[in-house]
């Protein structure tokens, strides 16, 4: 029977210590067993304006960041089974497997139901996140609108599908940012 509540994961868990943490201003709290977190006072007074992820020491277990990311993966109907793949392709998918996790690892990015959650290096105007989604038609769509031969263009258009970010701020995000988009674009399309 499907009751429709998720198991809380690590990193919701951290959370919600972060929240109980500023709400209850109690300052005795500074883990959660299994999960390696403590928290610093600087973030407190900043909590309601950007996010607490990213103002606390929080650390995910890589393992933990993992498996939450290829639970996702799996939600978003990507071939996840590395048994099953050629050689060459298992290794290419275990380095972007760890190249997504490792930013969930240090609490700069949050898997949030069904999508991935990226705390960005340069804010897009007010935008602190940008947040990444399994593709619709329009993401597919819009890789046309790139000419032959614009592969880098084409996979922009193709990230402001599935953030629904316009081009014109994607193409302008850091390298950093861009990795991210492009990890996941690449998953999508294989």
């Amino acid at each position: 029977m499907n009751t429709g509540l998720k198991t809380p994961n690590k990193t919701h868990l951290a959370w919600v210590l972060l929240h109980l943490h500023h709400h209850t201003k109690n300052t005795t709290i500074k883990s959660l067993p299994g999960l390696s977190c403590t928290f610093s006072p600087s973030w407190v007074g900043s909590l309601n304006r950007t996010n607490p992820m990213t103002k606390s020491n929080i650390k995910i277990p890589l393992e933990a960041a993992e498996a939450e990311l290829i639970a996702l993966l799996d939600a978003m109907d990507i071939d996840t089974d590395v048994d099953s793949m050629v050689e060459d392709d298992a290794k290419d998918f275990t380095d972007m497997v760890r190249t997504l996790s490792k930013p969930i690892t240090n609490g700069k990015a949050i898997i949030d139901g069904e999508s991935y959650v990226l705390t960005l290096k340069k804010p897009i105007g007010d935008e602190k996140t940008i947040t990444i989604n399994e593709p619709s038609g329009l993401a597919w769509e819009l890789i046309d609108r790139a000419k032959k031969g614009e592969e880098i263009k084409k996979l922009l258009r193709f990230a402001e599908g599935f953030t629904g970010v316009p081009y014109a701020q994607i193409r302008n995000l850091p390298n950093s940012d861009l990795k991210i988009l492009r990890v996941f674009a690449q998953l999508f399309l294989a």
